[in-house]
């Protein structure tokens, strides 16, 4: 399905926030969350997001992020309280405790949702608040399935090693390796996993894109699966051919007699590999992220029924690398100082480089979603909603 955008409305996100104006914000947040042990760190939180949303701009209109302190600190008290409960319990038991890391992983998905539910459900523009749909079915499909596929294969490949050990004699049982057919167990599991992960990320963000509403409309990702593997196919080919280029480099200066020995300066040859391997894996990570982001902007729509609304995205692989590098290399040379500077001068790239394409009047879409959620009214209570970013 594809949409016309040539007679749509163009309208440029914005951000105004400025750096030696977030670092006060971010070094009180930082000394007070010190200070109280942690606890402060839901205020922090709240007054980040707070500046970060009050700064980006929608036609003049600036985002609002509504969540309180108090349900943020509480979540975190839970989940602080669950983790000691763990860690108490597989200290003195460790099967106990792994019987609890189970369960604690099962329940990732409702996690999920219910993070998603409480972030949307605490964003609004124009007074309108986004929502998310509580499909907690579609979420055990999606995010456990890969998780119970992989357990079944080692499951399977423990079945057959049992098998097989009970057909041989049992003088041949003490010549036998007993995890023979392991590592091709893994080897399986690893395949499996390579090949099906760009489906199984394909199927999260659709299910997170085609949750989520603006008031009462709904978002739609038009994307298909086959998307995801083709961004994947050229980072793997890239970071091939980029590891190739690394290699020839280190030989022709070990045939230039630029040789040392290892064994003397271990330390000189780790920081060269680490300097080396960096780039090419930051370039691997910037291509994935940066495809994959305007892979969701450019393919989706706002109110797919009517088609009103879509998005465009301009990111570049090459200024995102950038920006990652010369973030990284402030951040450690000013230890830490420049975290602020860094996050204001991404986010003001990334809101530069997204539009709104829209057929209608953003203030009358707003207007009539206004109308439509004091319709509808509130489908869930307050008491389930939860905060599950640490």
């Amino acid at each position: 399905m594809t949409t016309d955008t040539k007679d749509f409305s163009r309208t440029s996100f914005e951000f105004t926030g400025r750096a030696g104006e977030y670092f006060g914000i971010w070094i009180v947040n930082i000394i007070l969350t010190i200070l109280t042990l942690g606890i402060y760190s839901a205020w922090a939180k709240v007054r980040t997001h707070q500046y970060f949303y009050g700064n980006t701009l929608l036609e003049g209109s600036a985002f609002q992020y509504l969540a309180k302190p108090m349900q943020i600190l509480k979540s975190r008290l839970i989940a602080a309280a669950i983790f000691s409960v763990y860690y108490s319990i597989s200290n003195i038991y460790p099967v106990l405790g792994m019987g609890l890391l189970i369960f604690i992983f099962l329940l990732v998905p409702a996690i999920v949702v219910l993070s998603m539910s409480f972030r949307m459900r605490n964003t609004a523009h124009r007074n309108v608040t986004f929502d998310f749909d509580r499909n907690f079915k579609r979420a055990y499909l999606i995010f456990a399935g890969p998780i119970i596929a992989i357990t079944l294969l080692f499951i399977a490949a423990i079945f057959t090693e049992i098998s097989n050990a009970e057909l041989i004699t049992e003088a041949e049982q003490l010549k036998e390796d007993p995890s023979s057919t392991m590592p091709f167990a893994m080897l399986g599991v690893m395949l499996l996993f390579i090949f099906t992960f760009p489906l199984w990320e394909y199927l999260q963000t659709q299910f997170l894109v085609d949750h989520t509403k603006y008031g009462t409309s709904p978002f739609k990702l038009k994307a298909r699966a086959s998307t995801f593997y083709k961004f994947y196919i050229m980072a793997i080919i890239t970071f091939i051919a980029t590891g190739a280029l690394f290699g020839m480099l280190v030989a022709a200066v070990l045939t230039l007699g630029f040789s040392f020995d290892v064994e003397e300066n271990p330390a000189l040859m780790s920081m060269i590999i680490a300097g080396c391997i960096f780039p090419i894996y930051l370039w691997m990570f910037t291509y994935i992220q940066t495809k994959k982001a305007n892979l969701i902007y450019n393919q989706t729509l706002l109110d797919p029924e009517s088609s009103a609304s879509t998005f465009e995205s301009k990111l570049t692989v090459t200024y995102m690398f950038f920006l990652y590098l010369t973030n990284t290399l402030a951040i450690i040379l000013s230890f830490g100082l420049l975290i602020p500077w860094t996050m204001i001068r991404t986010a003001r790239y990334r809101a530069k480089t997204i539009t709104l394409l829209s057929q209608i009047s953003l203030d009358s879409f707003a207007a009539d979603q206004q109308k439509k959620v004091g319709a509808f009214g509130e489908e869930f209570g307050e008491m389930f909603d939860i905060e599950v970013g640490i």
